[in-house]
Protein backbone atom coordinates (compact mmCIF):
# COMPACT_ATOMS: atom_id res chain seq x y z
CA UNK A 1 0.00 0.00 0.00
CA UNK A 2 1.25 3.09 -1.05
CA UNK A 3 1.36 6.47 1.42
CA UNK A 4 2.59 9.84 1.81
CA UNK A 5 5.25 9.33 3.91
CA UNK A 6 6.96 5.92 2.94
CA UNK A 7 8.83 4.20 5.21
CA UNK A 8 12.15 5.06 3.10
CA UNK A 9 13.99 1.60 3.93
CA UNK A 10 12.96 1.86 7.21
CA UNK A 11 16.78 3.34 8.07
CA UNK A 12 17.49 5.54 10.40
CA UNK A 13 15.30 6.80 13.07
CA UNK A 14 12.91 6.50 16.43
CA UNK A 15 11.64 9.71 15.86
CA UNK A 16 11.67 11.80 12.61
CA UNK A 17 11.99 14.75 14.31
CA UNK A 18 13.37 13.91 17.28
CA UNK A 19 13.86 17.04 20.24
CA UNK A 20 16.49 17.92 19.14
CA UNK A 21 16.80 16.61 15.79
CA UNK A 22 18.02 17.33 12.33
CA UNK A 23 16.53 17.97 9.44
CA UNK A 24 18.71 15.58 7.57
CA UNK A 25 17.02 12.75 10.09
CA UNK A 26 13.66 13.99 9.00
CA UNK A 27 14.43 13.98 5.25
CA UNK A 28 16.01 10.42 5.52
CA UNK A 29 12.93 9.14 7.38
CA UNK A 30 9.73 10.74 8.13
CA UNK A 31 8.77 8.07 9.94
CA UNK A 32 9.23 7.82 13.62
CA UNK A 33 10.22 4.19 14.24
CA UNK A 34 12.45 3.15 16.54
CA UNK A 35 15.55 1.28 14.91
CA UNK A 36 16.59 -1.61 16.25
CA UNK A 37 20.06 -3.04 17.01
CA UNK A 38 20.84 -5.48 14.07
CA UNK A 39 20.64 -2.82 11.17
CA UNK A 40 24.23 -2.38 9.36
CA UNK A 41 26.01 0.90 9.83
CA UNK A 42 25.82 1.44 6.20
CA UNK A 43 22.28 1.21 5.97
CA UNK A 44 21.74 4.00 8.52
CA UNK A 45 22.39 2.51 12.05
CA UNK A 46 18.59 0.97 12.34
CA UNK A 47 16.11 -0.87 10.64
CA UNK A 48 12.95 -0.68 12.94
CA UNK A 49 11.99 -3.71 14.51
CA UNK A 50 9.22 -3.81 12.68
CA UNK A 51 7.58 -2.29 9.87
CA UNK A 52 3.66 -0.90 10.35
CA UNK A 53 1.00 -4.08 9.67
CA UNK A 54 -0.91 -2.67 6.99
CA UNK A 55 -3.02 -5.46 7.10
CA UNK A 56 -5.01 -3.85 10.25
CA UNK A 57 -4.62 -0.45 8.89
CA UNK A 58 -7.68 1.42 6.47
CA UNK A 59 -6.81 1.77 2.86
CA UNK A 60 -4.57 5.49 2.55
CA UNK A 61 -5.06 6.49 -1.07
CA UNK A 62 -1.52 7.36 -2.95
CA UNK A 63 -0.18 10.91 -2.40
CA UNK A 64 -1.07 13.56 -4.89
CA UNK A 65 1.26 15.60 -6.99
CA UNK A 66 0.47 18.45 -4.78
CA UNK A 67 0.65 16.33 -1.39
CA UNK A 68 4.27 15.17 -2.09
CA UNK A 69 5.22 18.84 -3.19
CA UNK A 70 3.34 20.18 0.23
CA UNK A 71 5.94 17.38 2.13
CA UNK A 72 9.18 19.07 0.67
CA UNK A 73 7.91 22.00 2.00
CA UNK A 74 7.45 20.98 5.24
CA UNK A 75 11.02 19.22 5.11
CA UNK A 76 12.76 22.43 3.63
CA UNK A 77 10.62 24.01 6.98
CA UNK A 78 12.31 22.11 9.46
CA UNK A 79 15.44 21.76 8.02
CA UNK A 80 15.46 25.55 8.47
CA UNK A 81 13.66 25.65 11.70
CA UNK A 82 10.69 26.97 10.49
CA UNK A 83 8.83 24.42 13.04
CA UNK A 84 5.79 26.19 13.38
CA UNK A 85 5.87 26.41 9.30
CA UNK A 86 6.63 22.49 9.34
CA UNK A 87 3.57 22.19 11.56
CA UNK A 88 1.08 24.04 9.46
CA UNK A 89 1.59 22.10 6.29
CA UNK A 90 1.75 19.01 8.54
CA UNK A 91 -1.62 20.00 9.45
CA UNK A 92 -3.12 20.83 6.13
CA UNK A 93 -2.01 17.74 4.90
CA UNK A 94 -3.17 15.79 7.99
CA UNK A 95 -6.66 17.49 6.94
CA UNK A 96 -6.78 15.51 3.19
CA UNK A 97 -5.59 12.69 5.36
CA UNK A 98 -6.89 11.85 8.14
CA UNK A 99 -6.01 8.05 8.52
CA UNK A 100 -2.54 8.90 7.76
CA UNK A 101 -0.79 7.29 11.02
CA UNK A 102 2.62 8.50 9.83
CA UNK A 103 1.44 11.68 9.62
CA UNK A 104 0.31 12.27 12.88
CA UNK A 105 3.53 10.64 14.28
CA UNK A 106 5.28 13.36 12.18
CA UNK A 107 2.78 16.07 13.68
CA UNK A 108 3.80 14.43 17.47
CA UNK A 109 7.47 14.86 16.69
CA UNK A 110 7.42 18.78 15.61
CA UNK A 111 5.20 19.40 18.52
CA UNK A 112 7.98 17.50 20.75
CA UNK A 113 10.79 20.10 18.94
CA UNK A 114 9.26 22.66 19.65
CA UNK A 115 8.82 21.36 23.12
CA UNK A 116 4.90 21.63 23.29
CA UNK A 117 5.07 18.67 25.76
CA UNK A 118 1.15 18.67 26.22
CA UNK A 119 0.06 18.50 23.28
CA UNK A 120 2.54 16.26 21.55
CA UNK A 121 1.97 14.06 24.32
CA UNK A 122 -1.72 14.21 23.17
CA UNK A 123 -1.07 13.68 20.29
CA UNK A 124 1.22 10.26 20.83
CA UNK A 125 -1.66 8.83 22.88
CA UNK A 126 -4.65 9.62 20.33
CA UNK A 127 -2.13 7.51 18.35
CA UNK A 128 -1.74 4.79 20.71
CA UNK A 129 -5.77 4.82 21.54
CA UNK A 130 -5.95 2.84 17.94
CA UNK A 131 -2.83 1.17 18.38
CA UNK A 132 -1.30 0.49 21.84
CA UNK A 133 1.24 -0.72 21.07
CA UNK A 134 2.78 1.35 18.38
CA UNK A 135 6.17 1.72 19.49
CA UNK A 136 6.98 5.26 17.96
CA UNK A 137 3.95 6.80 19.90
CA UNK A 138 5.13 5.17 22.82
CA UNK A 139 8.89 6.46 22.09
CA UNK A 140 7.83 10.14 21.79
CA UNK A 141 6.23 10.07 25.31
CA UNK A 142 9.04 8.61 26.33
CA UNK A 143 11.46 11.36 24.72
CA UNK A 144 8.95 14.38 26.25
CA UNK A 145 9.69 12.77 29.34
CA UNK A 146 13.29 13.30 29.16
CA UNK A 147 13.58 16.34 27.78
CA UNK A 148 11.88 18.03 30.27
CA UNK A 149 14.56 15.90 32.72
CA UNK A 150 11.66 13.78 34.15
CA UNK A 151 14.09 10.59 33.94
CA UNK A 152 12.77 8.67 35.96
CA UNK A 153 9.53 8.83 34.23
CA UNK A 154 11.35 8.73 30.99
CA UNK A 155 13.56 5.76 31.83
CA UNK A 156 9.99 3.62 32.74
CA UNK A 157 9.06 4.10 28.93
CA UNK A 158 12.04 3.00 28.14
CA UNK A 159 12.62 -0.05 29.86
CA UNK A 160 9.02 -0.75 28.63
CA UNK A 161 9.83 -0.42 24.80
CA UNK A 162 13.67 -2.39 25.39
CA UNK A 163 11.36 -5.12 27.08
CA UNK A 164 9.71 -5.70 24.00
CA UNK A 165 12.89 -5.07 21.87
CA UNK A 166 16.46 -5.95 24.07
CA UNK A 167 17.94 -5.88 21.73
CA UNK A 168 17.70 -2.02 20.12
CA UNK A 169 20.72 -0.32 20.92
CA UNK A 170 18.99 3.42 21.08
CA UNK A 171 16.43 2.33 24.22
CA UNK A 172 19.52 1.04 26.20
CA UNK A 173 21.45 4.11 25.82
CA UNK A 174 18.72 6.38 26.21
CA UNK A 175 18.15 4.24 29.49
CA UNK A 176 21.50 4.54 30.32
CA UNK A 177 21.01 8.10 29.90
CA UNK A 178 18.23 8.63 32.48
CA UNK A 179 20.95 7.60 35.11
CA UNK A 180 23.57 9.76 34.02
CA UNK A 181 21.85 12.72 34.08
CA UNK A 182 20.42 12.16 37.50
CA UNK A 183 23.96 11.87 38.71
CA UNK A 184 23.83 8.08 39.59
CA UNK A 185 27.43 7.33 38.68
CA UNK A 186 27.80 4.21 39.89
CA UNK A 187 24.60 2.86 37.84
CA UNK A 188 25.81 4.89 35.30
CA UNK A 189 29.33 2.78 35.00
CA UNK A 190 27.67 -0.28 35.10
CA UNK A 191 25.61 -0.13 31.95
CA UNK A 192 28.87 1.81 30.58
CA UNK A 193 30.70 -1.49 30.65
CA UNK A 194 27.73 -3.26 28.65
CA UNK A 195 27.79 -1.72 26.00
CA UNK A 196 29.31 -3.27 22.93
CA UNK A 197 31.89 -2.05 21.13
CA UNK A 198 31.45 -3.84 18.61
CA UNK A 199 28.25 -3.33 17.75
CA UNK A 200 25.93 -1.91 15.19
CA UNK A 201 25.29 1.29 16.08
CA UNK A 202 26.85 4.55 17.38
CA UNK A 203 25.87 4.06 21.07
CA UNK A 204 29.11 2.27 22.11
CA UNK A 205 30.96 6.14 21.00
CA UNK A 206 27.94 8.21 22.05
CA UNK A 207 27.41 6.58 25.77
CA UNK A 208 31.56 6.74 25.99
CA UNK A 209 31.17 10.49 24.96
CA UNK A 210 28.67 11.28 27.24
CA UNK A 211 30.41 10.02 30.54
CA UNK A 212 33.63 11.70 29.27
CA UNK A 213 31.39 14.61 28.72
CA UNK A 214 29.85 14.41 32.14
CA UNK A 215 33.41 14.05 34.34
CA UNK A 216 34.73 17.42 32.30
CA UNK A 217 36.94 15.16 29.57
CA UNK A 218 35.87 16.91 26.87
CA UNK A 219 39.14 15.89 24.34
CA UNK A 220 37.99 12.40 25.41
CA UNK A 221 34.36 12.98 24.62
CA UNK A 222 35.24 14.32 21.45
CA UNK A 223 38.01 11.46 20.47
CA UNK A 224 35.07 8.92 20.85
CA UNK A 225 32.74 11.08 18.56
CA UNK A 226 35.31 11.69 15.88
CA UNK A 227 36.03 7.76 15.65
CA UNK A 228 31.87 7.17 15.34
CA UNK A 229 31.96 9.63 12.59
CA UNK A 230 34.42 7.53 10.98
CA UNK A 231 32.35 4.29 11.04
CA UNK A 232 28.51 5.74 11.07
CA UNK A 233 26.77 8.11 8.37
CA UNK A 234 25.71 11.37 9.88
CA UNK A 235 21.72 10.31 10.43
CA UNK A 236 22.65 7.76 13.06
CA UNK A 237 25.27 9.68 14.51
CA UNK A 238 23.42 12.39 15.19
CA UNK A 239 20.32 10.58 16.47
CA UNK A 240 22.59 9.66 19.20
CA UNK A 241 24.31 12.85 19.48
CA UNK A 242 20.56 14.84 19.94
CA UNK A 243 20.37 14.02 24.06
CA UNK A 244 24.37 15.57 23.90
CA UNK A 245 23.54 18.32 22.10
CA UNK A 246 20.65 19.37 24.48
CA UNK A 247 22.41 18.88 27.79
CA UNK A 248 24.98 21.71 26.19
CA UNK A 249 27.68 19.00 25.72
CA UNK A 250 27.55 19.82 21.83
CA UNK A 251 27.37 22.82 19.99
CA UNK A 252 26.65 21.56 16.71
CA UNK A 253 25.76 18.43 14.49
CA UNK A 254 28.29 15.67 13.71
CA UNK A 255 29.44 13.89 10.52
CA UNK A 256 29.61 16.02 7.35
CA UNK A 257 31.57 19.09 9.02
CA UNK A 258 29.83 19.14 12.10
CA UNK A 259 32.16 16.35 14.02
CA UNK A 260 34.13 17.60 16.73
CA UNK A 261 37.39 20.00 15.79
CA UNK A 262 40.17 17.53 14.54
CA UNK A 263 40.67 15.41 17.52
CA UNK A 264 42.19 12.21 18.11
CA UNK A 265 40.47 9.77 17.76
CA UNK A 266 39.67 7.17 20.98
CA UNK A 267 42.11 4.69 21.33
CA UNK A 268 40.77 0.88 20.66
CA UNK A 269 39.27 -1.16 23.61
CA UNK A 270 41.43 -3.97 24.43
CA UNK A 271 39.71 -7.23 23.80
CA UNK A 272 37.65 -8.79 26.42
Amino acid sequence: MKRLLPLLALCAVPAALPLPASAQTLAANPTPTPPASSASPSAGSAAPSAAPDSSAAPAIPAPTPDQIAKWQQALNAFAGEKYADALAIVEDLIKARPLDTQLLLVRGNILLKMEKWPQAVDQFNAILKNNPKDASARYGIAECSYYQQKYADARDLYQKLSADDPRNDLFTYKIYLTYLMEGNMTEAKNRLDKFDFAGNSPAYYFAQAAWNYKQGKTADAEGYIASSVGIYPPISNNLFADPLMSAGWLKKKVGQGGAPATPAAAPTPAAK
